[in-house]
């Protein structure tokens, strides 16, 4: 019993590390996820289900850790608008 709930810890893990991705966030509006405000990584970590966002401080944009699969970052075969930004809602 114990052997089986370490595999499917295991599992748990390994496809955490697998489906997860590294980058800049895109918004819906296909602009990046822009940090004027201070708590906006801090909401777009809960709202993209990132394990951990920061503002990097020469793009003023989110730069996310974990992030699923399905969600947009810049490189992902085009180039971000720079001249909107997301507000956190």
């Amino acid at each position: 019993m114990k052997t089986f709930i370490l595999f499917i810890s295991c599992l748990m893990v390994i496809d955490e590390v697998v489906e997860s991705k590294d980058g800049f966030l895109v918004g819906s509006d296909g602009c990046f996820v822009k940090c004027y405000a201070s708590d906006v990584c801090e909401n777009a970590t809960k709202s993209f289900n990132a394990n951990e966002c920061y503002c990097n401080a020469i793009y003023l944009a989110c730069y996310c850790y974990g992030l699923p699969s399905d969600v947009k970052v810049s490189g992902d075969d085009y180039i971000p608008c720079d001249h909107q930004y997301y507000n956190g809602k």
